[in-house]
């Protein structure tokens, strides 16, 4: 599997809260920062 149009942006500042940010090909396909949550195994199947 080819994962190099997938970006993985978290929070480097303190305090960190552990939350990020999931990019492929240019588009946001999940923030923990607006979740507050893991993504599901489902919605990680479908991307």
């Amino acid at each position: 599997m080819n994962f190099s149009n997938v970006i993985v942006n978290g929070n480097i500042n303190p305090p960190r809260s552990g939350a990020f940010e999931v990019i492929l090909n240019n588009k946001l396909i999940f923030s923990k920062f607006e979740m507050n949550r893991f993504p599901t195994e489902n919605e990680i199947s479908k991307w």
